[in-house]
């Protein structure tokens, strides 16, 4: 019987770890998730894979990468992105990692990737349009209750952290016209007027909620 791969999830909202482990929940048998945190991973139970989500994040952390390709009991660590610029994947896999994968792939689809990548291949995902399984109920992002995108949510939680529009753009590698469309409909759903009504939402909100520490149990390091 093959061995069930050890996987670690990484980012910095608890909603969006909680709903990459959902979507890993049926496929149980061949995955195992082993810690999911918002900190660094566990230092405490051997890892084959760590799959860090880029939700929320002006760019990729590389230097967050390289400490945690650098952590002893972590074999593989893969990131998880819409953002498919060139120098970005080249710079990730610079750093250490050897999976750089699309967010937008079926529950079925990134399993197969972390086994590649745990079996020792780099695996990097065609480049596609910025869309979500959006009717997969097992994926979470903050928000999404409200009636945001992905990429809505993005934009917003970006937008919460002080960016302006060129620097949303910048890290989202969209136009600034993109970026006003989705914090447009940001507004429009959230039932706001401008920016400050909108950030005043999301620090509400409890999706958004950022932790200090990696979660309990085995994401205590």
């Amino acid at each position: 019987m093959t061995r069930r791969l050890r996987v670690a999830l990484l980012n910095d909202y608890d909603v969006v770890v909680a709903g990459l482990a959902a979507m890993l929940e049926p496929y149980k048998r061949q995955v195992r998730v082993v810690d999911v945190s918002t900190g660094r991973p566990t230092r405490r139970a051997p890892i084959d894979v760590v799959l860090y989500d880029s939700y929320g994040r002006p760019g990729l952390d590389l230097n967050r990468i390289s400490r945690t390709v650098e952590q002893e009991n972590i074999g593989h660590v893969a990131v998880f992105t819409f953002d498919f610029h060139h120098d970005l994947i080249a710079d990730t896999l610079a750093r250490g990692a050897t999976g750089y994968l699309w967010k937008g792939l079926r529950s079925d689809e990134l399993v197969q990737a972390l086994q590649r990548i745990g079996a020792g291949e780099v695996v990097i995902s065609d480049a596609r349009p910025h869309t979500h399984p959006l009717g997969a109920s097992e994926v979470a992002w903050p928000l999404r209750d409200r009636g945001l995108t992905a990429r809505e949510s993005e934009a917003l939680a970006l937008l919460a952290s002080g960016l302006r529009n060129r620097e949303i753009a910048d890290a989202m590698f969209v136009s600034s016209d993109t970026v006003k469309t989705h914090l447009a409909n940001v507004y429009r759903k959230l039932g706001v007027r401008n920016r400050a009504e909108a950030v005043a939402v999301a620090l509400r909100d409890p999706g958004f909620a950022r932790r200090r520490r990696t979660a309990g149990g085995a994401g205590r390091p």
